[in-house]
């Protein structure tokens, strides 16, 4: 976003939804890498929700 400065609150906004697109990406490398079974993934779900779904 050149020319513009972020507040710290849309800088914040925007690192939340960067990491969670990144989690979702990490989530279905990690089940396309280990074989896992699908479980009922939903876009956003924390990393810590996945693993307890899978165990």
């Amino acid at each position: 976003m050149q020319g513009k400065t972020l507040t710290p609150e849309e800088e914040l906004e925007a690192l939340r939804a960067r990491i969670s697109r990144l989690q979702s990406q990490e989530a279905a490398l990690m089940l396309e890498v280990e074989g896992l079974p699908r479980p009922g993934l939903r876009p956003g779900w924390p990393i810590r929700r996945l693993g307890e779904a899978l165990h």
